[in-house]
């Protein structure tokens, strides 16, 4: 299932290096073929390869401790699914910071790949953000919610006279719908992302900014095709 190309442009950015002080957003992030400067998770997604774990045994089949590519280099969502969440938890003023994901962005046309969910969380791999100075993220798989984040922003909205639990991140971050006449639960929290290329021939270390404009591509019909 494909959808047009269409415009966009980011609206907020967060190196999800666990500092409070870029809770609030950054201007600007540096991005490399290891993922983000800064970023979380060391040797996890801030590389090209990263050591399988027991989910990858599970998923990929493949040992602990084998080499991988590291699909997670940087994390997308779109406003739209962000203000959703927000609006389940009940907390004003919540940002796609306080989920660790990196990039917040505006699409001038949202697809919706399935129907009642429009995001980007679920757009084909191979679908790529091509941004004007050369930066080329490519999609992988949509981000599923996690505890450890959920208790996180149980943790910082307690403090504002919330009650919340971690569990109540993960509830609000999945849609459950009828597709096919079966109930399914699809995540809305974003999308996994790669860096293709930096845009970069000179020290392979890219930029993006808020305010940058870029495209959200389909990949190809060939591509869809080898993929299904």
């Amino acid at each position: 299932m494909a959808f047009k190309a269409t415009a966009g442009r980011v609206l907020a950015l967060n190196s999800d290096s666990g500092n409070a002080d870029n809770e609030s957003g950054q201007a600007s992030l540096r991005i490399s073929h290891a993922g983000i400067s800064a970023g979380m998770h060391p040797g996890r997604h801030d590389s090209p390869v990263r050591e399988a774990d027991g989910d990858d045994r599970r998923v990929h089949r493949v040992p602990a401790g084998a080499l991988i590519a590291n699909a997670r280099q940087v994390t997308v969502i779109t406003d739209g699914e962000r203000e959703k969440i927000g609006e389940l938890l009940g907390i004003a003023g919540f940002t796609a910071a306080d989920m660790r994901v990196n990039i917040e962005v505006a699409l001038d046309d949202v697809p919706t790949m399935v129907d009642g969910l429009p995001g980007i969380s679920h757009i084909p791999t191979g679908s790529k953000l091509r941004f004007r100075n050369g930066l080329i993220l490519q999609a992988e798989h949509p981000l599923f919610p996690c505890a450890h984040t959920g208790k996180r922003i149980a943790d910082k909205h307690d403090a504002a006279g919330e009650r919340l639990k971690a569990a109540d991140f993960i509830a609000a971050s999945l849609a459950e719908l009828r597709v096919d006449d079966e109930r399914r639960k699809y995540s809305r929290r974003g999308l996994a992302m790669s860096v293709l290329t930096t845009g970069s021939a000179v020290n392979f270390t890219g930029s993006v900014a808020v305010g940058d404009e870029f495209t959200l591509e389909p990949p190809q019909e060939w591509y869809i095709r080898l993929r299904t």
